[in-house]
């Protein structure tokens, strides 16, 4: 506690002896010094004052606040760090039983996919491609129409 604050009136105990009540926060200085924000036993939040490390005798109290404040730190920092989980794509959860037709649907390729739940689904072609090859040829196979006349340019 600051020595204008401190006065034989208030002190709680004899020879100007203070009791740390909470740690409420740190600061570094420039010179590199480092200050806590000391919430006193017996006075009002208005009495906290900052105090140099070098001045407090409650090395305990320091490093459980360091250690919630690391804690708190990582936990904030895990929490932006944390994907947005992307819904699941019906192909990552269900099995494909075939696919049942294609069209182009808001200008681009898509499979109408049946899922072995008998569910089915429109899924942009190019997903369907990448993870089911052989059941896009298959579906194309199916479909293409031979001629035997040909004219080749």
């Amino acid at each position: 506690m600051s020595a204008s604050k401190r006065s034989k009136e208030e002190s709680p105990l004899e020879d100007n002896v203070y009791i740390v009540e909470k740690i409420l926060n740190k600061r570094t200085l420039k010179n590199g010094k480092t200050e806590y924000l000391i919430k006193w036993n017996g006075f009002e939040n208005d009495d906290s004052s900052w105090e140099p490390e070098e001045n407090l005798s409650c090395q305990a109290m320091i490093l459980e606040f360091e250690k919630a404040k690391k804690d708190e730190k990582r936990s904030k920092k895990k929490e932006n760090e944390e994907p947005k989980k992307k819904e699941e794509s019906p192909i990552e959860t269900k099995t494909l039983r075939g696919i049942v037709g294609l069209t182009k649907a808001p200008g681009e390729l898509h499979f109408l996919c049946k899922f072995s739940d008998d569910s089915a689904q429109l899924i942009p072609a190019k997903e369907v491609n990448a993870r089911y090859p052989a059941q896009v040829i298959r579906f194309y196979e199916t479909r293409v129409k031979f001629t035997d006349n040909i004219n080749i340019l």
